[in-house]
């Protein structure tokens, strides 16, 4: 009675002059009760606020309903197909870029990651980590909108000491009037010192 899911696709690595670079992509048949990453770096805000069934959706005015709940209550959806793509980059240890990009048939069907290392310039140091989930195609790709984003800028001003600024924008737990709780957007600065040592 679980859920089935097909994968086809392909994986490449390359490895030269300290550098790597792999690419994934994937093609994806997918049964209503499958998932293909059920338990992610996501988990704790999907197991609470995951998918909307559409049995629900015209009724419910925030129809996003536990994971649990979504693959044991979705023997009625329809088999879907897409696609997974993930790529990774790292340049001579100085220069990294991640990215998972998954696109389902469907609506809300989009989700992506994304990472960047810069490397150090000036004693500076930068990066960011964004992530996007159940979003409807390229054209919502950067809409901040149930985002997930982190940019940090450190600056190395003596010895192991730096100085940072970081800016996020993350999503936190509330109950709403009937007790049910899901998560809201909420964007955050801080600034501060700190020091950093390698053994």
């Amino acid at each position: 009675g679980l859920g089935v899911g097909w994968h086809l696709g392909v994986l490449n690595e390359l490895t030269a002059a300290k550098s790597t670079f792999q690419l994934r992509l994937e093609y994806r048949l997918i049964s209503s009760r499958y998932g293909p990453n059920y338990f992610n770096t996501l988990y704790d805000v999907e197991r609470v606020t995951f998918l909307p069934l559409p049995q629900f959706s015209e009724s419910n005015p925030n129809p996003a309903v536990p994971k649990y709940w979504y693959y044991n209550e979705a023997s009625g959806l329809d088999l879907r197909h897409g696609f997974y793509g993930e790529f990774f980059a790292n340049l001579g240890g100085l220069f990294g870029l991640a990215g998972i990009y998954e696109d389902y048939q469907g609506p809300d069907n989009a989700n992506v990651t994304m990472r960047v290392d810069l490397p150090v310039i000036a004693s500076i140091k930068a990066s960011a980590y964004y992530m996007r989930r159940n979003f409807d195609g390229f054209s919502e790709l950067f809409e901040l909108d149930n985002a997930w984003l982190v940019a940090e800028l450190r600056y190395q001003f003596m010895g192991p000491l730096y100085a940072y600024g970081v800016f996020s924008r993350y999503w936190q737990e509330v109950v709403d009037d009937e007790g049910f709780t899901a998560y809201d957007a909420t964007d955050s600065y801080q600034f501060g010192v700190g020091a950093s040592f390698t053994f």
